[in-house]
């Protein structure tokens, strides 16, 4: 009986470290590390951020920050799975703590500042140790679960697949050969040029993508079909970002501008956010959908209002291109936990 309970508990020990994996954070500014964070294999750099922060409340740290997960010299989207961090048993992953109303940039130097969105005032430095991806963009291409991803070609082409993460294979590719009037206009087929960037939307339903033949287009991501084709751009457009809500996207171009769109009830382009003296990189939405943060070769990131367009503030002291600027608390929507389909009913930076 005693060998049998024995075999039973290195059974269940074996489980157990195949679902979980244990994890060290690390405070970059510090290199203070939490305690050991036990989270599920197939987790993502939502739970992590998550654990984390329930680890320093548990420390008795209960200051209003949130934990941001810095890897790979920027801050992943909080869908991204940890495996594909390659973030194995007994592995480190440094967080940058921020407060709301926080703004958080990388720059391609691999700089990461953090700033208040309100005031504009840098509040942290992190000197770059890690240049930021070589890519253009950085854009959330998981889905919120984050078993699906979008996946661009290698080399460059004009059409992307929704591959499962776990076994790699295609589900749908997005070739725009199957057209919908979903939106209530009708699309135009795929892409004619390269992809630069893709995203899903907060309940995982669709996904948006932005080419250099100048457009953007939005797919329904379970049946790979062109809901809309978003044109107005004068450059490429280089990154596509949802609204928190999913009804609204924004788009960004080597034209200087981004735009805003409605997709719920199509009225073509509703603003153009004109500012910036270089390429637009990537855009994000802050947690209640109200303001905008766009990230620029010209070395600032502008806050705006996405309602009004206008620019509220300018974020300066990067020195060089910013690749990234997301706002704090941008992991705390619920709406990116729980996928629906329709049909079924402090900021950092880095240079």
């Amino acid at each position: 009986h005693s060998e049998s309970h024995v075999e039973a508990a290195e059974d269940t020990g074996e489980r157990h470290s195949e679902s979980h994996v244990e994890l060290y954070a690390c405070q970059a500014s510090t290199g203070q590390t939490l305690a050991p964070l036990q989270l599920p294999t197939k987790g993502t750099v939502a739970e992590l951020s998550r654990v984390a922060e329930e680890e320093r409340h548990q420390q008795g740290r209960v200051e209003n920050v949130a934990i941001h997960i810095l890897s790979g010299g920027q801050f992943p989207d909080p869908s991204t799975p940890l495996a594909v961090l390659g973030l194995s048993d007994g592995a480190t992953v440094e967080f940058v703590l921020a407060r709301p109303h926080a703004i958080l940039t990388v720059a391609m130097d691999g700089t990461v500042k953090v700033f208040d969105a309100e005031t504009g005032i840098c509040t942290l430095t992190l000197p770059g140790c890690q240049e930021a991806s070589s890519s253009k963009t950085v854009s959330a291409s998981f889905s919120p679960d984050g078993r699906r991803q979008v996946v661009l070609p290698r080399p460059a082409g004009p059409v992307a697949k929704i591959v499962q993460v776990a076994t790699g294979e295609c589900l749908l590719p997005l070739s725009g050969k199957t057209l919908s009037n979903e939106f209530g206009n009708p699309a135009e087929g795929g892409h004619t040029e390269r992809l630069n960037a893709a995203a899903f939307s907060p309940e995982g339903y669709h996904v948006a993508t932005a080419s250099a033949d100048g457009t953007a287009k939005v797919w329904n991501a379970g049946t790979g079909k062109c809901l809309q084709t978003l044109a107005g751009h004068k450059g490429e457009v280089l990154s596509v970002a949802f609204a928190p809500d999913g009804h609204g996207l924004v788009t960004t171009s080597d034209d200087t501008t981004a735009k805003m769109w409605c997709l719920s009830d199509f009225a073509g382009c509703l603003g153009t956010l004109q500012g910036h003296k270089w390429a637009v990189n990537t855009a994000s939405f802050s947690p209640d959908g109200h303001r905008i943060a766009t990230a620029s070769d010209d070395r600032t990131v502008k806050v705006w209002d996405a309602y009004s367009w206008q620019c509220l503030q300018t974020l300066v002291g990067h020195a060089s291109p910013l690749m990234q600027a997301i706002f704090s608390n941008c992991w705390r929507t619920p709406e990116a936990v729980t996928e629906v389909a329709p049909d079924e009913t402090e900021v950092l930076s880095g240079s």
